[in-house]
């Protein structure tokens, strides 16, 4: 007999990895418009790209938050918002992972905004700067940082925590890479393409 999910569990699987891909696309895309800031015509299709990805990971972790709070009571959409059960799972390690999560995503948020509204303002192409890599920076670590709030990794050492937070952020930066490379592929010509793959590695 096969594995069956509930309604639930499946939701909770479905926010965590969108949760995943928006916080992958998020770092990928802000690392991305500095190292691939010599082909400039890539710029506005990456900071869409970066947009949509942290946006995608702020609804995510408030879904996944909410998707949880439903399956304790189990009592359909509105269970999802019982103030008194939303109180205690935000009180736990739980609600204090989602915080840190957040304001990480935030500043990325802010760093990207940042961004396209001076490139907005000067219809062309913008050197990142130093302040959105320090926001984007920041809000990386603390992203990161909040996987390690809650489940098995409270429990270990501030090594093994630091060991965590290295290793997702090379995999989100390494996964959240691929569809720039893909677009540098599509829009660059053979030979640009080709030095931005080696570059790459």
């Amino acid at each position: 007999m096969g594995l069956e999910l509930t309604s639930w569990e499946f939701s909770t699987l479905i926010t965590r990895w969108l949760l995943y891909a928006g916080v992958a696309g998020s770092v990928g895309g802000i690392c991305s418009l500095y190292l691939l800031k010599a082909h400039r015509g890539l710029q506005g299709a990456l900071l869409k790209y970066a947009l949509f990805a942290v946006l995608l990971a702020i609804t995510s972790a408030f879904g996944h938050f909410f998707v949880r709070v439903g399956a304790v009571l189990e009592e359909g959409v509105s269970g999802m918002f019982e103030p008194d059960i939303v109180s205690i799972i935000w009180n736990s390690a739980v609600g204090e992972a989602l915080l840190l999560r957040v304001l990480g995503l935030f500043l990325l948020l802010v760093a990207l905004v940042f961004l396209w509204r001076k490139r907005k303002l000067t219809a062309t192409w913008v050197e990142p700067g130093a302040g959105v890599a320090w926001l984007g920076f920041f809000g990386l670590l603390l992203t990161a940082t909040s996987y390690t709030e809650a489940g098995h990794a409270v429990s270990q050492s501030w090594i093994f925590q630091l060991v965590l937070v290295v290793h997702l952020s090379l995999t989100a930066w390494w996964m959240g890479t691929l569809y720039p490379l893909w677009l540098a592929c599509h829009r660059l010509a053979s030979a640009e393409a080709h030095a931005v793959l080696h570059r790459f590695g």
